[in-house]
């Protein structure tokens, strides 16, 4: 188990140059727990909470003056034994940020942002030289309009999307591997009436995937290419993909 504290203070000197002068209060907490069950399984458990207070010295900025709070928790489950490998994670999220002055300034507007996210994946051989590769990401957000005193909101927009990927990989030696899959993509945007969700747009994009990958001492080159077959309301539209990656170590 880990935990540590930060607490940074960063000032600028005042200067007639500009109004952009500010001083910043940044707090940071973090919990980081870990654990192993046995040989094969393991859990993590992190935990954030921070806090940082936004102060513009002069008066012409000073309606900006905000305090941005963040809380994070993403805990996971690793599973490996031998060749098969599994982790499964999920996430949930929430910042707030809130102004000083929002009761006396109409400019500018407290607000939420929430969020969900899971994500899990999977690898297994199926012969000697070719294995499997799944995953999946699952993310639900949601933002609106804050009254931090009270502690309540007005939902003004909700995103879910999904993400699905399927991939056989073939080592044909130490320096060559070859893959094939196929990728799904699924994002729905929502609008509130009132506290009921109103579908407002949604986007797909579907298509095989390839990857090439040789390496050989501190040389790496990578070729993906995919095609995506993009689907926005009644459009949809074919976009073919390269990507070609060169790293070397010095």
């Amino acid at each position: 188990m880990a935990c540590f504290i930060f607490r940074f203070f960063r000032y600028d000197t005042p200067s007639s140059l500009n109004d952009d002068d500010r001083d910043e209060l940044l707090q940071i907490f973090r919990i980081f727990l870990k654990m192993r069950f046995s040989n094969e399984i393991q859990v993590e458990l992190p935990l954030d909470l921070n806090s940082q207070h936004l102060v513009y010295i002069f008066s012409t900025r000073s309606v900006n003056n905000n305090w941005n709070r963040i809380l994070r928790f993403a805990p996971s489950v690793i599973f490996e034994s031998g060749h098969v490998r599994n982790k499964a994670s999920f996430s949930v999220l929430a910042n707030y940020i809130v102004y000083d002055f929002e009761s006396v300034a109409s400019s500018v507007k407290s607000y939420v942002f929430r969020q969900f996210y899971l994500n899990d994946s999977i690898l297994f051989p199926i012969f000697d030289k070719l294995n499997f590769e799944g995953s999946f990401q699952l993310t639900f957000s949601e933002s609106g309009r804050l009254k931090w005193k009270e502690f309540k909101e007005k939902p003004a927009l909700f995103i879910s999307i999904g993400e699905y990927n399927l991939r056989l990989n073939y080592a044909l030696n130490n320096m060559t591997r070859f893959s094939v899959g196929y990728r799904f993509f699924d994002e729905k945007r929502y609008k509130f009436v009132g506290l009921d969700k109103v579908l407002d747009s949604r986007i797909t994009a579907t298509g095989p995937t390839s990857k090439v990958e040789f390496e050989s001492g501190k040389f790496k080159l990578n070729f993906e290419g995919w095609v995506e077959r993009l689907k926005l309301g009644g459009k949809v539209n074919s976009l073919p993909n390269l990507n070609l990656n060169l790293t070397i170590n010095l």
